[in-house]
């Protein structure tokens, strides 16, 4: 009778985690090319904060695998949403230099079928947090700034995005 139980308390779990539109993240458990660590925080085994795990999953980022890469994102954006301290200042590092370094992947992370309409604000949000630290006094000059470095790599594709996800973070650089 446990047994049935369970079973049909994760069936209904996994149901309504499929629900919620992002049935392929699932997949991306049985992938062999995925980190143990990457794993575990999707199935919330540990709780991302300053420590070897976390930021294996943000070094993963960077994969060339594009498949992957995808599946990092996702995992550094959902950490993006409780983070604080030193794990919250790596995520702004890291991310304000991968929209300088990678714009195309990042952007077409943003517009994909694994992120959703608080993605953009999010990574708005940690990159303003960084260039007001990074930059006190002079953060609009700053964005500026990033926003040009990252417009040079960026293809004519993923412009208007690039636009757009500028204006929100400019917009909270006073």
């Amino acid at each position: 009778m446990q047994k049935l139980t369970l079973g049909f308390l994760s069936l209904i779990l996994f149901s309504a985690a499929n629900a919620q539109g992002k049935p392929e993240l699932d997949l991306y458990l049985a992938n062999k090319g995925i980190s143990k660590a990457a794993k575990d925080y999707y199935q919330g085994k540990f709780k991302a904060e300053d420590n070897n795990r976390a930021f294996s999953i943000l070094d993963s980022i960077k994969t060339n695998n594009a498949h992957n890469r995808q599946f990092y994102l996702y995992l550094a954006t959902q950490m993006m949403r409780k983070s604080d301290g030193a794990l919250s200042e790596e995520l702004g590092v890291r991310t304000k230099a991968y929209l300088e370094q990678y714009p195309n992947w990042a952007l077409a992370f943003l517009q994909g079928k694994l992120a959703d309409t608080s993605f953009n604000g999010l990574w708005a949000k940690i990159i303003a947090g960084e260039i007001n630290i990074d930059c006190e006094g002079n953060e609009k000059h700053c964005a500026s700034e990033w926003y040009r470095e990252a417009l040079k790599r960026t293809s004519t594709k993923y412009q208007s995005a690039l636009k757009t996800l500028y204006k929100q973070v400019a917009a909270q650089c006073p």
